[in-house]
């Protein structure tokens, strides 16, 4: 439906609640009890190093639509809502994903992907505002970065429990 442009492109009382709900996805944490900062996984030149990678992985699975208009549509709602995010330096690259999937997700370095067949299935700009704003957050808070970091961790304890048994299995 927001390709057809029938739905009305400014409702302003909506999207200033998409704007307050991408401000409280990305509200700072509070400190550890222990007054101790979070580990930085990687900086965010890296994370953008790897946006790059996970982009092009992506690029290879769902081809990216071709129709300029409804990318910048996409793109200049979710930059609206950059604006007020906890991350609005870093650059955020929006793209709609030739799918019928019904799907949305973000990617590390400020990469946000929206299929057809999701925005098919949204009424209005409000609703896109909505779902970029819930993406937006997942950049804003890292997600996608911790999620590889802590893959790392398991495949290094996993990397361990084998050389261990082959340790234990040779002394047999």
């Amino acid at each position: 439906m927001i390709r057809t442009g029938k739905y009305s492109l400014h409702a302003p009382s909506v999207l200033a609640l998409c704007l307050l709900l991408v401000i409280a996805a990305c509200a700072s944490r509070p400190a550890k009890p222990d007054g101790e900062q979070e580990l930085t996984y990687l900086s965010e030149k890296e994370e953008i190093k790897f946006g790059n990678y996970v982009d092009a992985v992506v690029r290879s699975q769902y081809p990216v639509i071709k129709d300029e208009h409804l990318t910048r549509q996409v793109t200049a709602i979710g930059n609206e809502l950059v604006a007020v995010s906890a991350r609005p330096k870093l650059s955020h690259t929006f793209k709609v994903l030739n799918s019928s999937e019904v799907n949305a997700f973000a990617g590390p370095g400020g990469f946000v992907y929206v299929t057809v067949g999701l925005l098919d299935k949204l009424e209005s700009r409000d609703e896109l505002a909505a779902v970029l704003a819930h993406e937006i957050g997942h950049v804003c808070e890292r997600h996608s970065v911790r999620s590889y970091y802590n893959a790392q961790k398991i495949q290094n304890v996993l990397t361990l429990i084998d050389v261990a048994a082959m340790v234990a299995g040779s002394r047999r």
